[in-house]
């Protein structure tokens, strides 16, 4: 296969001399070191470099490189113009801080606050006023652990 650069790459340098690419599309971002840098901008110039190599497929699965055939603007245009659907929603909804799991990995304070009636009024109103125009409609739930406020989850619109 052959791979060129990414329209998105944006390459940068910090005061310690590493390198730091960004690509925009994928939002990956990468920090090279000095011993690094120079395969890494051949790659990038060139496409080409030892694909078994872990720099090399690092580029490709960030999307700093991709196969000479992919039309990055096209792909943009459809990832903005997906994000801006207007029949497609995704709602994150938070309605408790609290959680009984304490995994020791969280970063949560275990904080008892909790989503309040006006905000779930809220919600609830401006549901009503879209869903006509949805197509689609995602809910993830998030927070300390959600399912502690069952009765708000399952209450109906």
């Amino acid at each position: 296969m052959r791979w060129v650069p990414s329209r998105f790459n944006a390459i940068s340098h910090t005061d310690s001399g590493e390198m730091i690419i960004y690509n925009s599309y994928t939002g990956a971002i990468v920090a090279v070191d000095e011993q690094e840098k120079s395969e890494v901008l051949y790659a990038l110039r060139k496409g080409i470099g030892d694909e078994r190599a872990d720099i090399f497929q690092t580029l490709v699965q960030c999307g700093f490189l991709v196969p000479n055939q992919t039309d990055e603007r096209r792909r943009a245009q459809f990832l903005h113009a997906s994000m801006h659907r207007t029949d497609v929603m995704h709602l994150i909804i938070l309605p408790t801080e609290a959680c009984n799991f304490r995994c020791t990995y969280c970063y949560q304070d275990f904080a008892r606050g909790h989503m309040k009636r006006e905000i779930i009024e809220g919600l609830k109103r401006f549901l009503e006023q879209n869903m006509a125009r949805l197509r689609h409609l995602t809910v993830s739930w998030f927070g300390g652990e959600p399912l502690l406020l069952k009765p708000m989850i399952k209450s109906p619109i």
